[in-house]
Order: C-alpha cells, then structure tokens, then sequence
C-alpha cells in the first residue's frame, strides 16, 4: 500500500497545490459582476463592500429622497435639474427668511382662526411678541388674546364690586339700612323712619 505524501511545514506544496491557488486568485481579482442600470459592470472587492455599505443606509434615506422627487415633480423639473436650481438660487437674507416665516404663520394663523381679519390689523404687541421672541405668530395671537380677555374680565369684575358697594340711588326713594332701635328713634325726632 502506498503511504500518503505529507509535507513537513517547512518544505514548499507541491506543484498542483500551486496551480490551484493560481488559477483561484485571478478569479478572486477579476471582482464581482453587477448589473444597475440595465448595465453590466464589474467591481472589485473594495468596491463591492463599499457599495453594499451604502445600500445598507438606503432605508434611512428614502423619505427624504422621495419628498425632493415629489418637490421637484411638482415644479415639473427632474431632480438633478431641480437641486441644480436650488444650488443656484442666493440664501435668503434675515429679512426675507423673517417675512416668509411670519407668512407663512400668518397662513396657519388665519386657518385656526378666521376671524383674525388682515396682517395689518394684527396688534403691534402680537407682531412684536411674534418677531422679538421668536414665537409663532398663532402662539403670540393667541397669549395676546387671552391676556385681553383677562383684562377685560378684571375691568368687569372691577364695576361689579364698585356698584355692589354704592350707597344706592339718588333718583328714588332712599333705602334704610339702620337698625329697628335707630328706626324708632328717626320716627320720634323726625316722625318718618
């Protein structure tokens, strides 16, 4: 019977082995074939586990992928062309950012409540509110409105406790708050009581 062959660590593989690691590793060189686009292209290794990684962050950016192609569709543009557009357009100044800001609030505003009437005719304590606080422009109307209705209750509430604690009227009869003793007393002196 014949032995196997076994080769000490030390000595080198035999010619075959050889060959077969030859023939492995321009196969492993040669990358993997991918079809995107209705083309065929080849990618090595690195590529491959690049490309793969940036798939694997696909699922976090769709949304955001799907609501610029919806923008631009929109504006009848493809995306590329729209997002060119974009990158060309000036940042808008603080002035500009500010105004669309508050119309586009006042926008919402006149949404929750119709009866607000023109942007001119807001009160100059809801703009200013609004703009040097930096708080919504529904927000600043509605703190402002409940601050109005409460002054106007207090002013209210403030004429019921006056009136509830006046003598009474001088147009008619005078109304006795004196007690039965002072009573008998006025009838005695004054013979009314």
């Amino acid at each position: 019977m014949d032995e196997p062959v076994t080769t000490a660590p030390d000595t080198q593989p035999d010619v075959s082995t050889e060959a077969a690691a030859d023939t492995a590793a321009p196969a492993a060189d040669e990358g993997l074939e991918v079809k995107f686009n209705k083309q065929t292209h080849r990618l090595s290794r690195e590529d491959a586990v690049r490309y793969a990684q940036m798939g694997m962050k696909y699922d976090s950016v769709e949304p955001l992928f799907k609501t610029l192609k919806a923008l631009a569709a929109a504006e009848g543009k493809p995306l590329n062309e729209w997002v060119e557009g974009l990158k060309s357009r000036p940042a808008p100044t603080a002035d500009e950012a500010l105004t669309q800001r508050l119309a586009d609030e006042y926008e919402a505003l006149c949404r929750e409540v119709p009866t607000v009437g023109a942007f001119a005719a807001l009160p100059e304590a809801v703009l200013h509110t609004a703009v040097a606080d930096g708080v919504p422009l529904l927000d600043a109307y509605l703190r402002w409105e409940y601050r109005e209705r409460c002054r106007t209750e207090a002013e209210h509430e403030a004429a019921r406790t006056a009136a509830a604690a006046t003598t009474g009227s001088l147009a008619g009869e005078a109304v006795s708050t004196a007690t039965a003793s002072e009573s008998a007393m006025l009838r005695g002196i004054w013979g009314r009581g």
